[in-house]
């Protein structure tokens, strides 16, 4: 029986056809395909270790630097550590916020017994 029997949509015998050639194409290479050490060693890397510097992330990394105001946090960490009278952690605020204990003294000292209890630890899933 053929495929052109069988009681499918055009949509389907167009998929099933270019299935069936890029099959063929990858059946009939003549050579193996060789790359270079450095080719190898990318496609081995993870996302993770993958550079940054391009596509979706970049543009993403790109929008988030152009909303970044540094004022903005100057005065937002400055109030914050005049409400609670503790100093925040130098570098970044979001390294310093980040575990959320002070977030939490913050928020106690705007309304005391809000966060009764404080999970300092550094865990990762203790600190989404």
């Amino acid at each position: 029986m053929s495929l052109n029997q069988l009681p499918l949509t055009t949509a389907a015998r167009v998929r099933i056809f270019s299935v069936i050639s890029v099959f063929d194409a990858l059946c009939k290479r003549d050579k193996p395909t060789v790359l270079t050490i450095e080719e190898a060693r990318e496609r081995e890397r993870t996302m993770a270790e993958r550079p940054k510097g391009y596509g979706m992330t970049a543009e993403l990394e790109e929008k988030k630097a152009a909303k970044y105001d540094p004022e903005l946090e100057a005065e937002a960490r400055d109030w914050m550590e005049r409400v609670t009278g503790d100093r925040l952690p130098g570098g970044s605020l979001h390294a310093a916020l980040k575990d959320g204990v002070y977030l939490c003294k913050l928020i106690n000292k705007l309304q005391p017994g809000s966060v009764p209890k404080v999970n300092s630890s550094k865990m990762a899933f203790k600190m989404m």
